[in-house]
């Protein structure tokens, strides 16, 4: 029998949900995840069977997070969302830190 639930995204396309049109530089809560800092090695939750490195982290404009930049065989420079990786040792996508825009944040308590 037929299931009528929509299936879920492949990988390469799980990108996080946004409704911003505007371009926006990251504000002062807008810290990248500290798990996924530059040399960490991720594998790609398609494609599990190569380690691969952080080259490099970025902002995404439109999208509101953080970006990784990560070492591949073929010489271009792709960037992937934290649930698209999986931390080297770990079974199971990246689990993205929320970000709240508080003086209670997270982020204030784990860095202050």
């Amino acid at each position: 029998m037929p299931s009528n639930a929509p299936k879920p995204a492949p990988w390469w396309k799980r990108y996080p949900d946004t409704n911003h049109h505007l371009p926006r530089e990251p504000g002062h809560d807008d810290i990248a995840d500290p798990r996924l800092s530059v040399g960490t090695q991720v594998r790609l939750c398609g494609k599990p069977d190569k380690a691969r490195a952080i080259l490099n982290v970025e902002w995404h404009r439109y999208r509101y997070r953080y970006v990784y930049v990560i070492e591949t065989s073929g010489g271009y420079l792709p960037y992937w969302f934290a649930d698209q990786l999986m931390l080297e040792g770990e079974n199971q996508p990246v689990q993205e830190l929320e970000q709240q825009r508080s003086q209670d944040s997270i982020w204030r308590r784990i860095f202050s």
